[in-house]
């Protein structure tokens, strides 16, 4: 039956996720060590893997992935385990691998190839090298219990062990900036589903001492000060649409019928009220409440549950069609053998206990992301953040990102300063694309959050624009503010450049939401490709030069290259030019130039 939902298109408007600071205080925990990661790739043509290498599982490709790695850093094929394996969009093969000792993970030591056919075409890696390590390696041995790991989270959290029956505490090893590696317990701890603020942390809790060693929190959210001004409205944008049936994408639909009654729960995602109740369609084909944007929102916003549920499923058939599938790591209830772990729809939750924040929480594959969206109270009247398609979108795009990077089993991959920095720009990015229309041109600037803050620049401290004295970010900038959605605005605005640069030479299709035949891309559908192939190609906590090395391999894979020199100068332009350094602290150093063949300097 075809569903009609009442929403906000959502290629109609921009903005972004804003959040201000709430009452209960944030936790601190022990700094995550990150080894910078190295990234090599081989053009559209990759590099033979290892002569003669062992072939030992009958599966020639696994084999020689394992032995280039071993190769690289010094270590055995049976040093490491696989994490995930799978054939990404572009027909190359992503094989994720963590060292193991023993049998027991080492969880922040990671690598990555991508293989077809006996080559490898790109290999990332935070590993050490076996010759260069040194450092002291915890004996598994008796000492703190999984009860006692618990009672220490909690304790330290405020929060309580997360009740899911797949959270169960296990034992691995965790490499500690003092170069040690330590033996620990790993639990889940998480806000309750009555708090006001939605929290959950994954924590590492020394098994000898009973210490933590590091935490990591799940949770990505925007922090901000703005100054409102001049409302714009999108009550012209709002308006009936059909739900567009993409078999391949959704092979259900996007709602699933509950004791006979239609729904905002299917495949997908589950959206509720802010009563908690899921909203019901009226003569089951039609979500059909209307949202005053004359009013402040009122309780229990079933007009803004049918617009969030409307956008999580359109967004999850887009990032469907670019490759963000079942074996990739999306969030599905039913994956319909298709690979990799199902019952992990995503919960949307609309709440009414806090203002001014929207939240995503994206734990490994098999477990359900969590969003959360809240009222803004900037303008007047206030603003539904469920009522702006591109909070939505940019909150999803980190489930994309973190899911992609490091493989869906390990979701700890954008978790260092400038690595979790491009998560955010990435979610800024994606937005842009989903709202780029046909009359835009260079000089159309975009204000993240111009609805939701009342303000033409929104929540950025300036709006994305090509034009330097109206955007002034550069690859230097960040050493002033390390501050994730700082380090955001950098990478976005980078990301923005490259936009232009492939619209001005490959032309604009307007196609994004539903992509043509490849010898019908234009400039719009390639950047999508390149970002969401280069997430997957990219090395666990990535900097901005390896995922920048990461796109021109996507582009090299997918498009043959053709989009190099157009990129460089996109880069450049903003200081990650060809010899950019990667920082001694915080000295982050520009470069203008480009590589011979694509010019001087951008």
């Amino acid at each position: 039956m075809v569903k009609f939902l009442r929403v906000i298109l959502a290629a109609s408007l921009l903005t972004a996720v804003a959040a201000a600071p709430v009452a209960k205080q944030e936790l601190t925990f022990p700094q995550p060590f990150h080894r910078t990661p190295v990234f090599e790739s081989f053009g559209s043509s990759g590099t033979p893997a290892p002569a003669n290498f062992a072939r030992t599982s009958g599966d020639a490709d696994k084999d020689a992935a394992l032995a280039y790695i071993a190769g690289q850093s010094g270590f055995n094929t049976g040093d490491f385990e696989i994490s995930n394996d799978y054939i990404g969009s572009n027909g190359l093969r992503h094989i994720y691998v963590r060292r193991a000792i023993s049998g027991i993970a080492v969880a922040n030591q990671v690598a990555n190839v991508a293989i077809n056919d006996g080559k490898i075409f790109s290999f990332g890696s935070n590993l050490p090298a076996k010759t260069s390590f040194r450092g002291s390696v915890e004996e598994p041995a008796n000492g703190s219990s999984a009860a006692d790991a618990i009672q220490i989270a909690e304790r330290a959290s405020g929060l309580k062990a997360n009740p899911d029956a797949l959270a169960v505490p296990f034992q691995r090893y965790i490499e500690t900036a003092e170069n040690e590696l330590k033996y620990v317990w790993t639990v889940q701890v998480k806000s309750a589903p009555a708090d006001t603020k939605l929290q959950w942390y994954e924590v590492d809790v020394a098994v000898a001492t009973g210490e933590i060693v590091r935490a990591t929190n799940w949770v990505r959210e925007v922090k901000y000060t703005a100054i409102p001004l001049a409302s714009q409205t999108s009550k012209e944008n709002y308006r009936i649409v059909t739900e567009p049936q993409d078999k391949n994408a959704s092979p259900k639909g996007w709602t699933t019928p509950v004791q006979g009654v239609t729904g905002t729960i299917g495949n997908n995602a589950a959206a509720r009220t802010s009563a908690g109740k899921l909203l019901a369609a009226l003569n089951n084909d039609h979500f059909n409440s209307i949202y005053n944007f004359a009013a402040d929102p009122v309780d229990p916003r079933y007009a803004s549950t049918g617009n969030a549920f409307y956008v999580v499923n359109a967004m999850h058939d887009v990032f469907y069609r670019y490759g963000f599938n079942e074996k990739a790591g999306n969030f599905q209830t039913d994956n319909f053998g298709k690979g990799g772990a199902g019952n992990d729809a995503i919960k949307i939750t609309l709440g009414s206990d806090q203002t001014d924040n929207a939240f995503f929480a994206t734990p490994p594959d098999g477990y359900a992301g969590e969003m959360s969206l809240y009222t803004f109270t900037r303008t007047t009247p206030k603003r539904d953040a469920a009522m702006e398609n591109a909070v939505i979108i940019h909150e999803y795009t980190h489930g994309l990102s973190t899911r992609l990077t490091g493989g869906p089993a390990n979701v700890n991959c954008l978790d260092a300063p400038e690595a979790g920095g491009m998560g955010e720009g990435w979610g800024d990015v994606l937005a842009m694309l989903i709202a780029r229309k046909g009359t835009d041109t260079r000089q159309t600037d975009y204000g993240v959050g111009a609805w939701i803050m009342g303000t033409p620049r929104g929540i950025r401290s300036e709006p994305y624009s090509t034009d330097m004295t109206r955007n002034t970010k550069k690859y230097s900038t960040i050493g002033a503010n390390m501050e994730p959605h700082a380090v955001g605005e950098v990478w976005a605005s980078m990301l923005n450049e490259v936009y232009w640069n492939l619209v001005d030479t490959q032309g604009f299709s307007g196609r994004i939401v539903n992509p043509p035949a490849p010898s019908e891309h234009k400039g719009d559908v390639m950047l999508m490709f390149i970002i969401l192939d280069a997430m997957a190609l990219q090395p666990c906590n990535p900097t901005f030069i390896t995922a920048r090395n990461a796109m021109f391999q996507a582009d090299q894979v997918r498009y043959g290259g053709k989009n190099r020199c157009a990129m460089w100068r996109a880069f450049a332009k903003r200081g990650l030019g060809a010899n950019a350094a990667a920082p001694v602290g915080t000295a982050y150093k520009d470069d203008f130039g480009v590589p011979v063949g694509c010019g001087k300097k951008a």
